[in-house]
């Protein structure tokens, strides 16, 4: 019989794990026959892409997040953590950008395939910085009506996760440039810089609070 041999990534270092309120909705799921994850389930959402074939063949990944809500007018944002077969628990960082909704000034950003830098700074302290790795065609639920446009996602290392725990962010710098630098006509590339100071932007703060109480173990 295989021996398994459960090794904790990650662990709440003081206080119960969930609270006695919730427990039912608490729930224990394996992906990639390589993570037992236990997490609550009406917090988190579960995207996943590719293949989670329980024989060992994986070649996916899967995204545990929440609920993208409006850190400003126009710009929603989220963390979630990546699961896959062949790489540590990755923690990210999502931004979406909605057509139709909020400043015009994010339509290159909602409606083109963009690179994307952002910082996240508390005070004049910098938490985070990053370069999106990824961005796909999303959709936002606001009001009971769906809107299309873009999410793009951010890597985030242990130590800014950390920082984010306990610094809450109130400015958010976003520095984007088309990844199409060759034109057909001698208009310049769509490029530009946005400056947010929102007090909604520390809602990233609670939301890795709320993260690092997820349980992720490894199976060997």
């Amino acid at each position: 019989m295989k021996l398994l041999c459960l090794c904790i990534i990650s662990i709440l270092l003081s206080g119960p794990l969930f609270s006695q309120d919730n427990k039912e909705h608490i729930v224990t799921k394996t992906y990639y026959n390589k993570w037992n994850v236990t997490y609550e389930s009406k917090e988190l959402f579960e995207y996943q892409r590719g293949s989670d074939d329980k024989g060992g063949g994986q070649d996916g990944f899967t995204i545990l997040y929440f609920l993208p809500t409006m850190i400003d007018d126009g710009i929603y944002g989220s963390l979630g953590i990546m699961l896959t077969k062949e790489k540590k628990p990755e923690y990210i960082l999502g931004l979406s950008f909605p057509v139709g909704i909020g400043n015009k000034s994010y339509e290159d950003l909602a409606n083109n395939d963009m690179s994307v830098r952002v910082l996240l700074i508390s005070d004049k302290d910098s938490i985070l910085k990053s370069v999106s790795y990824a961005s796909i065609e999303d959709q936002v639920t606001v009001g009971g009506s769906e809107f299309k446009g873009r999410l793009y996602r951010f890597l985030i290392d242990s130590n800014e996760f950390n920082k984010l725990k306990v610094r809450n962010p109130n400015k958010m710098l976003l520095y984007y440039k088309s990844k199409n630098t060759k034109t057909k006509t001698k208009q310049r590339p769509a490029a530009g810089f946005i400056s947010s100071e929102n007090l909604k932007i520390s809602k990233f703060s609670s939301f890795a609070n709320s993260m690092a109480k997820i349980k992720i173990l490894e199976i060997y």
